[in-house]
C-alpha cells in the first residue's frame, strides 16, 4: 500500500512540476513573440520654443516590464524612448533624430530663450548658443556586456538643433554624466563625469567624478576643468588639514 503510495506522490509531483515548465516556457514564448512584434507608440507632442517643429517622442517601455531592463536608475517606472520624431508643421516634413544608433533616452530638455529682444544689454546676451539646442540623456553603450542598456551603462549627453539635426555626443566615451548644467553667459555646459577607474565594469563610489566643460561656440571635445597640478596641490592641503595624524 505504501508503495503505490509513493508512486502515485512521484507521479503527482512529475505532473505538477511539467506543468509549471509549461506554463514558464508559454510565458516566455508570449513574451519573445511581444517582442518580435513590437507597434510603433508614440508619446504627446511637445512644441519646441521660437521654433515651427513639434517632437514626438517614440516610446521604448510596455505593458510587459521593459522598465525593468529600460527603466530609471531609482527603481521607478519611468517612460523611456527610443528615438524621436520631429515634425515641421509648417511644411508637413518629418524625420527621426537618429537612424544610425541603438538608444535609450531618459530625458530631454530644451532651454527656454524667454524674452530676448530685452533692452537690458546683459540679459539681451543670455539667449546665446544655449538656448539652440535641446539636450538629451542618453544610453548607446553596453558598457558591462549584459546585452542591456540599463542605468548600470553610461549616461551620455547628447545635443541636437532645435529642429532635430546636427545630433552629436558631448560628454566623453566610456563615462557616466552624473550633473550637467548650462552657463549661459558663457554658452558651455558644466559636467559632473564618472569613469570607470578601477575598471571593474560599474559605475559607483568607489569610482572618481571629474569635473567636465564642454564649450557650445567652438564644439572642441570636452575637456576636464582642473588640470592635474592644482589637484595635486589641492590633495596635499585637504591631506594636511584633514588626515588623522598618527
Amino acid at each position: 500500500m505504501k508503495y503505490f503510495l509513493y508512486l502515485a506522490l512521484i507521479i503527482c509531483s512529475f505532473s505538477c512540476t511539467r506543468d509549471v515548465k509549461q506554463r514558464v516556457q508559454k510565458n516566455v514564448d508570449k513574451k519573445e513573440q511581444n517582442k518580435n512584434t513590437l507597434s510603433l507608440n508614440f508619446g504627446n507632442p511637445t512644441e519646441l520654443d521660437s521654433s515651427t517643429y513639434v517632437i514626438y517622442p517614440l516610446i521604448l517601455n510596455d505593458e510587459e516590464g521593459e522598465s525593468d531592463s529600460y527603466g530609471s536608475s531609482s527603481g521607478s517606472r519611468s517612460t523611456t524612448y527610443w528615438n524621436m520624431a520631429f515634425y515641421n508643421t509648417a511644411n508637413g516634413t518629418y524625420h527621426l533624430l537618429d537612424e544610425n544608433r541603438k538608444m535609450v533616452i531618459y530625458q530631454y530638455d530644451q532651454k527656454e530663450s524667454g524674452n530676448s529682444s530685452t533692452s537690458n544689454d546683459e540679459e539681451g546676451t543670455t539667449y546665446s548658443e544655449v538656448n539652440k539646442f535641446i539636450y538629451y540623456s542618453i544610453r548607446t553603450l553596453d558598457f558591462n556586456k549584459d546585452e542591456r542598456l540599463d542605468f548600470l551603462d553610461p549616461n551620455y549627453l547628447f545635443i541636437s538643433d532645435k529642429n532635430g539635426e546636427n545630433f552629436k555626443q558631448v560628454s566623453p566615451d566610456n563615462a557616466d554624466v552624473n550633473e550637467w548644467k548650462n552657463i549661459t553667459k558663457a554658452n558651455k555646459i558644466l559636467m559632473m563625469v564618472m569613469f570607470d577607474s578601477n575598471n571593474d565594469k560599474k559605475f559607483n563610489n568607489e569610482d572618481k567624478v571629474i569635473p567636465m566643460v564642454y564649450d557650445l561656440t567652438t564644439k572642441a571635445i570636452s575637456k576636464e576643468i582642473f588640470k592635474d597640478d592644482f589637484k595635486s596641490k589641492a590633495e596635499k592641503i585637504f591631506n594636511h588639514e584633514w588626515a588623522i595624524k598618527k
